[in-house]
């Protein structure tokens, strides 16, 4: 089993210089350049998020997780999977084993759960931290591609992001998937394995493995975006997760270009012709949202590749 690469992200938010450390950033921007490719994954540590808040961070959908479901379910909304949802999945297959809470980011949303008092403060003030590594990661992922910091970053004007509190009940009488394989419809996705239970798998040349859990690390999930950006260069990872006897909770920042952003290959990375057509960001989360709800009429799963250049 291939292991998953790690990145010290130190290395380019600490001001240090030397022919030492410029040559360990190239090392790590090949290695980000590689797991790109291949995984469309990797790990970091030394991000520079406040641990302490992200302990609890998970308290909090600890505490709320906890509460009886009919007063989880006044969180439930019809938009697109915001809110509470306890039943989901993608067409054709049984309900993923999971329940979520999601809502936008930097303090927009109104559906905070007055029983947990803390919950909405510290969700603004880790979103805030989020935003910044965001801004910090583009810098580096345009790096590692070879380009200037504010290419990828120049792609859009305003950002939507999101995020979503998870929680995977243990399971003793059942050893299969409870989140079904997927890519994200995202710029990336970074995720926080926050009491470090595993489950979170990855695919890389038709092997599932296993993202083990790093203490105080954070996993950079790369999303569809990237890959058409990218024109294919950097894959979008395909990832579910597993059970385990423990029950899990997971903490998960989407990074989501404005609805109104046109989405299209980057013409630095097509050599012949790109392989995706232009589409609105917007257009293509509805229908990923439509497709994936249980009972839809769609005929088949829509991925990015509704896109493909025929």
């Amino acid at each position: 089993m291939a292991a998953i690469p790690v990145v010290d992200f130190a290395l380019f938010v600490e001001d240090k210089a030397g022919p030492d450390i410029a040559r360990k950033r190239l090392e790590s921007l090949a290695t980000i350049n590689k797991a790109c490719r291949e995984f469309g994954l990797f790990q970091v540590i030394n991000h520079g998020l406040d641990s302490l808040l992200l302990s609890k961070v998970l308290q909090n959908a600890h505490s709320f997780f906890e509460l009886p479901l009919e007063y989880k379910c006044k969180f439930s909304t019809a938009n697109n999977g915001m809110g509470f949802v306890h039943r989901s999945g993608a067409k054709g297959g049984p309900p993923d084993r999971k329940e979520h809470f999601m809502f936008a980011a930097e303090g927009k949303s109104t559906l905070w759960p007055d029983l947990v008092p803390s919950f909405r403060p510290d969700a603004v003030e880790v979103s805030k931290q989020m935003q910044k590594l965001c801004d910090n990661m583009m810098a580096i992922l345009s790096q590692s591609l070879g380009s200037p910091d504010k290419t990828l970053r120049n792609c859009f004007d305003k950002n939507e992001d999101y995020y979503n509190f998870l929680h995977y009940p243990g399971c003793s009488d059942y050893q299969g998937q409870v989140l079904a394989p997927h890519q994200d419809g995202t710029i990336f996705t970074i995720v926080s394995q926050l009491n470090r239970v595993p489950g979170y798998q990855v695919l890389k040349d038709g092997t599932w493995h296993l993202v083990v859990p790093v203490e105080n690390s954070l996993i950079i999930n790369l999303g569809d975006i990237i890959q058409v950006w990218t024109n294919g260069l950097y894959k979008a990872a395909v990832h579910c997760v597993v059970a385990n006897k423990k029950q899990r909770f997971s903490f998960v920042y989407h990074h989501v270009a404005e609805g109104k952003t046109r989405i299209a290959p980057l013409p630095e990375f097509v050599s012949d012709q790109p392989k995706y057509k232009s589409f609105l960001q917007e257009e293509y989360l509805k229908l990923r949202f439509e497709n994936k709800r249980l009972g839809n009429n769609f005929e088949k799963n829509i991925t990015i590749d509704y896109y493909l250049v025929d």
